[in-house]
């Protein structure tokens, strides 16, 4: 889609998680691809410019395309896969793994730990 004045148009999107302990914010743009941190402290220092909070941002991990991050009490984070069919976790040892792959599952949202400590999602079921 190009706007009436010739510009394309950008998304400013993203998805955001504290890590359970609230030291860690973890980011990424819709379409990643890269998965990146910044301690909270940063953040939450208002004599720091954008560019100095910057400075402190880590890259984690190259990731596909996600709809959402949400972690568990114990830091992994599980990541809805947009374009995997699934779900991907990246555990707090830094190994992105596939939890859940299913040709029937298109586009999973961002899901939740429920009281029971399982990851709910929501998904559209691809017709078969």
């Amino acid at each position: 889609m190009v706007h009436p004045d010739g510009k394309v148009p950008v998304i400013h999107l993203s998805h955001l998680e504290l890590s359970p302990d609230a030291a860690w914010m973890y980011f990424t743009p819709l379409f990643g691809p890269i998965l990146c941190r910044v301690e909270t402290k940063y953040l939450q220092n208002p004599r720091l410019t954008s560019d100095a909070i910057a400075a402190h941002v880590e890259e984690v991990a190259r990731i596909p395309p996600v709809t959402g991050i949400t972690a568990d009490a114990t830091g992994t984070l599980y990541l809805s896969a947009l374009t995997e069919g699934g779900v991907l976790t990246l555990a707090p040892d830094g190994k992105l793994r596939t939890l859940l792959r299913d040709d029937r599952i298109s586009g999973p949202s961002e899901g939740t730990i429920g009281p029971d400590g399982y990851y709910y999602f929501p998904t559209r079921r691809r017709p078969e």
